[in-house]
């Protein structure tokens, strides 16, 4: 239950080599519209007025739009439970660098009607796995949880996927987290990539399917999951998490070196998984591709057949950060890449964001909007025929324009039967 405490157990997470950040990715925290101005679900009066404010936390993380999805009942809900959201509020404050107890109301409605909601699913998630996998794998050690997070660029993904895995540590979780954008080809590759497919303007740059070095992926994921299902004992290895160095090359991006990269020591309770296009899965027909962009096709055979699949084969359960509008991207990124410049970092320029982002908009158009209406398959279910049995599987978080969240999913359970 998302309720529950976490086991006592020490997380343990190392870096090696310089600390650096890639550049578009970590914006400072996004001042989202007030709850006020926002009609549904407004709440802004009734924030808490600090962590001890059980009765305001209960009530006002309750008018959140993501509360249902979190299927708790009213009986569970007890004083001890709610400190502990209390308690979680203030690591994210602090994470985030926010004063708890003098929260504007942007700040009351980020911290406990949009990321407290989405931990509390997190670890609910957490403990299901974990009580089955002990259930159907007596005596063995449990694999790790990997939770995909589907969010387009800009829209905060990374910024929640870090604040997640930092209330998860200070909660004695182990986590790992690792992004789809720090598997691109080398910079080495890619170029090779755009020499091979010169009339391709989607493949010129990182960024699509046929980007990607998805068998990294595959055998970080495989390692990070560990338990019973590698064979050989994953208990206490260092596991390296690549990472791209998006501003070298001048803001066109190459992996970091190897001894840049920070390791994860196993046993692994949850991976976050993150990537614009996690979910995204191919068409059959080609001339749908066609009509949108004459150099899709080359993209969707490259999701088709490029690993993909086994890729997303493994991911257990998702989050999915919704939006109304694609075109929202090109606003975000230009934000990041402009805050990212004033930090003194190597960025590119307006124009060259602009053209960059062009390049994403036809995968968005065909596999964005596919994926919203039928949501990610969840890997393991589909593997072993019992798909539906934890619908809360796929959380679904919707957000507007200033990435205040306005909405959560629309499906009922029996969808995901």
């Amino acid at each position: 239950m998302a309720s529950a405490v976490p086991r006592k157990r020490t997380a343990r997470l190392a870096r090696r080599g310089s600390d650096f950040d890639s550049a578009p990715e970590k914006p400072p925290v996004t001042r989202m519209a007030s709850a006020a101005s926002s009609g549904d679900h407004s709440a802004s009066d009734d924030a808490p007025s600090s962590p001890t404010d059980l009765a305001g936390i209960q009530a006002y993380v309750r008018s959140s739009p993501l509360w249902t999805q979190l299927r708790l009942d009213d009986a569970s809900l007890t004083d001890t439970v709610v400190a502990h959201w209390g308690q979680v509020s203030t690591t994210l404050c602090k994470h985030l660098g926010l004063a708890s107890d003098a929260l504007t109301p942007d700040e009351s409605d980020r911290v406990y009607r949009y990321y407290l909601p989405t931990y509390l699913w997190c670890v609910g998630r957490i403990e299901a796995h974990r009580t089955r996998e002990l259930r159907e794998n007596k005596n063995k050690t449990p694999t790790a949880l990997v939770v995909g997070l589907s969010a387009p660029q800009g829209c905060g993904k990374t910024t929640l996927a870090t604040a997640l895995a930092f209330c998860l540590t200070q909660n004695e979780f182990n986590v790992a987290n690792v992004s789809l954008d720090d598997v691109y080809l080398t910079g080495q590759e890619q170029d090779a990539l755009a020499a091979t497919n010169p009339n391709n303007e989607l493949l010129r740059f990182r960024g699509n399917a046929g980007t990607h070095d998805v068998g990294l992926a595959v055998a970080v994921l495989k390692k990070l999951r560990g338990g019973h299902s590698g064979g050989e004992s994953s208990v206490n290895k260092n596991i390296p998490l690549p990472r791209y160095d998006k501003t070298l090359r001048n803001g066109r991006g190459d992996r970091a070196p190897v001894d840049e990269w920070p390791f994860v020591e196993t046993p692994v309770d949850v991976v976050l998984f993150e990537g614009w296009m996690l979910g995204f899965e191919p068409v059959s027909d080609d001339e749908v591709c066609g009509k949108i962009h004459r150099d899709l096709k080359s993209v969707n055979e490259k999701l088709r057949g490029g690993g993909y699949d086994e890729m997303h084969g493994l991911i257990d359960d998702w989050l999915v950060i919704k939006v109304g509008d694609f075109s929202w991207v090109t606003k975000w990124r230009l934000e990041q890449e402009q805050f990212a410049r004033a930090a003194g970092k190597n960025t590119l320029s307006d124009k060259q964001v602009v053209d960059f982002v062009r390049r994403f908009i036809p995968a968005y158009a065909l596999y964005g909007k596919r994926m919203y209406a039928s949501l990610p398959r969840r890997g393991p279910w589909v593997r072993t025929g019992r798909e539906g049995e934890h619908a809360q599987g796929v959380f679904v978080v919707q957000v507007d324009e200033t990435r205040r969240v306005v909405g959560g999913s629309d499906k009922q359970e029996d969808e995901y039967r």
